[in-house]
């Protein structure tokens, strides 16, 4: 009874998430239609099973039904889906669907020798020995891919490390449930082999159910993979200890081991200051857009806030937890993206968009943006216009440098 519960619950959780990640998909880079082909079918498979075993529905045709079909058809989504975003994009052509025709003459062949030669142990072990090999040989392609991901980057900015640890914990869950699944399967199959039986695996349907309940529960606990990297992006604006934009640049503390004398000094004299001088610093750069000016400088604030130019170089050196200039390259690279949600390159073009937001030329903007963004400008902004088009029937121009 607790297992058929199981099974129920499963499904419930399972159409759930799938109605909610349907409806922000298209937004949603950790997202696409293939983990949405997996977890509809998988939702709707465990709903029904667990209406049939808890007697809600009676049905012998589905008492009796195969599943493998669906795990031979699902074995190939999930690659192409590891492989997806992994590699942050996707085919236009036609090659995803090499992976499909294998898996459909296979599920036909197995359909096939179940309907008309059940009874013979030769054709049952060809089946076996084909899903070994095919489940064999997809756990290792897909390991192939998910290996790619730990390859170590040099020079990535804050933002990109925060997307890729997202991206490396899901990916690392959702292969652990994806080899533990296609492991099972490959038990089955091996004891099959041994005692010329063609167990289905019905009666250890719960263990792959209880793997899928995690994994959607994982989905709707998590928002950055619920909602995407907008989620994170937004929390990076969310106002928290005084209502700081960028509090996670911020360091409160002022138990700090200082470096020499004069900064011990200094201390006492900052230290009831900080949060003011965060705050009037935060100011300028949001309101007054100061750091579109290409030669502003830590100087530049203290005259502005009329203090001392120590205090404030005190200030970057023991409370930003980045250097001034990374601080500085990162409010423009802010600048231009909001820039760009406005439609600034819809009248202009990306090396417009650089000097307006301070940069000298577009080199050092281009080399900002990919190492903060993870994405060089161009490649970005096309994606915001395909967002545009989904959302406005107007067809905004290509960027042009």
């Amino acid at each position: 009874m607790i297992l058929h519960l199981i099974l129920l619950c499963t499904g419930v959780l399972g159409i759930t998430t799938s109605i909610v990640l349907t409806s922000k998909y298209k937004k949603n880079s950790l997202v696409n239609q293939y983990l949405l082909i997996v977890f509809i079918i998988q939702s709707i498979r465990y709903f029904l099973l667990g209406l049939l075993y808890l007697g809600v529905i009676n049905s012998e045709k589905l008492m009796d039904f195969n599943f493998y079909p669906f795990i031979i058809l699902l074995i190939p989504c999930m690659f192409l889906y590891f492989r997806d975003i992994i590699s942050e994009k996707q085919d236009a052509n036609y090659r995803p669907l090499i992976h499909f025709i294998f898996s459909v003459l296979l599920v036909v062949f197995v359909i096939l020798i179940n309907e008309f030669s059940f009874k013979r142990i030769a054709p049952q072990a060809i089946i076996k020995i084909v899903l070994l090999v095919y489940m064999s040989y997809y756990l290792f392609i897909t390991y192939k891919e998910i290996r790619k991901i730990y390859t170590p980057k040099k020079d990535v900015g804050i933002l990109f490390k925060k997307k890729k640890k997202i991206l490396k914990k899901w990916i690392f869950f959702l292969f652990i449930c994806f080899f533990v699944g296609i492991i099972k399967e490959v038990i089955i199959v091996i004891y099959g082999l041994t005692d010329g039986s063609f167990q289905n695996g019905k009666d250890t349907q719960w263990i792959t159910a209880i793997v899928w309940c995690l994994i959607f529960y994982k989905t709707l606990a998590t928002p950055e993979i619920l909602f995407g990297y907008q989620e994170l992006f937004e929390k990076l604006k969310k106002h928290t200890q005084a209502n700081f934009v960028f509090s996670e640049f911020w360091s409160y503390s002022n138990s700090l081991v200082h470096k020499n004398k004069n900064d011990l000094n200094l201390k006492e004299k900052v230290a009831p200051l900080v949060l003011g001088y965060i705050h009037h610093i935060e100011y300028l750069v949001l309101q007054k857009l100061v750091f579109r000016s290409p030669k502003f400088s830590a100087t530049d604030f203290a005259t502005m806030l009329s203090v001392p130019t120590s205090h404030i170089n005190y200030l970057f050196k023991y409370h930003l937890n980045i250097s001034f200039i990374d601080f500085k390259n990162m409010m423009r690279i802010y600048d231009a993206i909001s820039l760009i949600k406005e439609g600034f390159l819809k009248t202009n073009t990306l090396d417009s968009l650089a000097r307006k937001t301070g940069f000298t030329s577009y080199n050092p903007f281009f080399t900002s943006f990919k190492e903060i963004t993870g994405e060089t400008p161009l490649i970005y902004t096309k994606k915001q216009k395909m967002k545009d088009v989904l959302q406005n029937p107007t067809h905004p121009s290509d960027p042009k440098y």
